[in-house]
């Protein structure tokens, strides 16, 4: 088992350096950027200036050939590390990507299939928000126009699948997965994200169902598997042969501060009136016990929700809490309004406090600061 790590806890702190130099409109030298890995930061005007020394202008065609080719009209790019990761996926049969939250696992697994255009690709992941999310971000995207794009069969029929495109992606949780396993003869791709679950005790339901869905593509014909996974052993592995690239490289800076319990609503209340935020609590229960912690955040409620408060009991939390204009988000709610919730945190700047339970906390995509 190959392993790439690098010790990068001054790297990032280097990195977080100039990135507050940049955010305070101070100009940082085209070498330190490329040194720590922010040639995206490169000042393109500058670049083309013929004053530009040769080194420079290497480093800035270096940067261009790391732009992000499935995100169009857009000038977004892979830092190296990440470029290293495309590569060792490329390379291998049987991948770990090991690396934290925020490394853009998803977003290289993107750049891959529509780089190398695998025929049949499924995705596991570990939720129905997080399928949802994923299932619009790739439908939303020209990009990924030629592959069908599913998470269930409207029947039973192995030929529906078959007679549709060519290019086939299955995401979705591995309990939809089991249903559907059945109509797809080979796999030219084999994702699982969160894959360090695969780890958890197999008396417990989903766990289970997770280690048989592995299972089952090892003993299918998977051209490529890949594991996506924060930073964790993975142990018991050997058998299997897997390559793993890890990192703690991380592409997102993280602050930790601790809060007194007397001022912690008034700091959340402020934080919340210009940046987006979320509040985590460990189950439903804990959010109701929140609920009249908050203040109202928006003075005029939007037309879901009116609907919601029609639709539900008046003195459900998520409504109450709606009313203040604080969104929430937990499993036990219907699907539609995780969904809904997710897409007015992300979209409505009206709705910046999302309270919610693990349920948003395993890759999906927030903006939050």
């Amino acid at each position: 088992m190959k392993t790439i790590s690098e010790s990068s806890e001054v790297l990032n702190s280097k990195r977080k350096e100039l990135l507050i130099s940049l955010d305070d409109g101070n100009e940082v030298p085209t070498i330190d950027l490329a040194t720590y890995g922010l040639t995206s930061y490169y000042n393109q005007t500058q670049m083309r200036d013929l004053s530009s020394s040769l080194h420079e202008k290497v480093l800035f065609l270096n940067n261009q050939e790391r732009q992000i080719k499935h995100i169009q009209n857009e000038n977004l790019f892979f830092m190296s590390k990440q470029i290293e990761a495309l590569e060792f996926i490329r390379n291998n049969k049987k991948i770990i990507l090991s690396a934290p939250t925020s490394f853009g696992k998803t977003l290289i697994l993107k750049e891959y299939i529509y780089l190398y255009q695998p025929d049949v690709v499924v995705f596991i992941v570990p939720t129905n928000a997080l399928a949802y999310e994923l299932e619009s971000s790739f439908k939303n995207n020209i990009s990924f126009n030629e592959y069908e794009i599913f998470d269930k069969n409207k029947t039973n029929d192995k030929s529906e699948i078959d007679n549709n495109s060519n290019k086939k992606l299955f995401i979705g949780t591995q309990e939809k997965f089991l249903e559907i396993r059945h109509t797809l003869d080979e796999i030219d791709l084999f994702i699982i994200d969160e894959a360090y679950k695969l780890e958890d005790n197999v008396n417990e339901q989903r766990a289970y169902k997770l280690s048989k869905t592995f299972l089952d593509s090892q003993i299918s014909t998977c051209k490529k598997i890949c594991l996506l996974s924060p930073n964790a052993d993975f142990v018991g592995f050997e058998d299997y042969n897997f390559q793993t690239f890890e990192t703690t490289f991380n592409a997102v800076d993280r602050s930790i501060h601790i809060i007194d319990k007397e001022d912690f609503f008034d700091i959340l209340t402020r934080n919340s009136e210009n940046n987006k935020t979320i509040l985590y609590c460990r189950k439903p229960a804990d959010i109701s016990d929140v609920e009249p912690n908050i203040d109202c955040l928006l003075a005029t409620p939007t037309d879901f929700v009116a609907s919601a408060e029609k639709e539900f009991h008046p003195e459900w939390t998520v409504v109450k809490l709606l009313k203040k204009g604080v969104l929430s988000h937990h499993g036990l709610m219907p699907k539609y309004i995780q969904n809904k919730m997710i897409n007015i945190f992300n979209n409505n700047e009206d709705f910046n406090l999302l309270i919610g339970t693990n349920s948003i906390s395993e890759g999906i995509n927030t903006p939050t600061k």
